[in-house]
């Protein structure tokens, strides 16, 4: 619980920096503005276990998020919603040597995410810089089978696993906007994500959720945004 407390202050010391540093005395009229992210890609979350790192360093995912931003004097103030989930299948020994044991996992990794927090434009040009810092409220679910096996008994029937923990983080994400026009902008951005879940759960020591994540996703939100006018 220190931790998260300590992630919290951080994060609304940033935001104050934030607040005295980026004041405009520029009137610009309130607007709502709502975008789709139709392409991430983000760090694998599951692996074989600690030991051995991951069957796929990084996972693409399409069309898994919205998020809705007010505007005021080059604030927004964002809400990013978004569920992405993916099949997880593999045989350890396809994937590194084995000598005398091996294993196979099937299973669906899935997780549902709420990021409040305040976006920062810089520059008021046609391809605009921007950062975005939120407090991530996650909770994630991984299920499936998994089947060991050993030079002795060959392989078991199988043994199914349900882990369930729900999360929190911060998650900062440096961005360009490209405005088409007045409406329309396209949204690069990238992120770094500190979360912590609040358990970390286990079957056998073999399926693992990370306790402490600290990851880079090179793409985390390719999407098209369209502004409202609020007058």
């Amino acid at each position: 619980m220190f931790r998260i407390f300590t992630k919290i202050l951080i994060f609304s010391l940033i935001l104050n920096q934030f607040k005295i540093f980026g004041q405009s005395s520029e009137s610009i009229t309130p607007d709502i503005e709502i975008g789709i992210n139709v392409f991430s890609y983000l760090h694998n979350l599951i692996g074989f276990n600690d030991a051995f790192g991951y069957k796929e360093e990084f996972v693409p995912r399409y069309f898994d998020g919205l998020s809705f931003k007010f505007v005021r004097n080059k604030f927004q103030y964002r809400f990013d919603f978004s569920y992405y989930k993916y099949h997880n299948q593999y045989t350890l020994s396809k994937c590194i040597y084995v000598a005398d044991f091996d294993e196979k996992v099937d299973g669906i990794f899935r997780r549902f995410n709420i990021i409040p927090g305040i976006e920062k434009d810089f520059l008021d040009y046609r391809i605009q810089p921007h950062i975005f810092i939120g407090i991530n409220f996650c909770y994630t679910i991984y299920s499936g089978v998994f089947h060991t096996y050993s030079t002795l008994w060959g392989w078991d029937t199988g043994h199914k696993f349900n882990i369930k923990t729900p999360g929190i983080g911060l998650l900062i994400s440096p961005g360009i906007r490209l405005k088409i026009n007045d409406k329309i902008s396209m949204i690069f951005e990238s992120s770094l994500v500190i979360n912590n879940n609040i358990k970390k759960t286990y079957k056998k020591d073999i399926i693992t959720l990370e306790k402490f994540e600290f990851k880079i996703n090179p793409i985390e939100t390719l999407g098209i945004n369209y502004r409202f006018d609020l007058k």
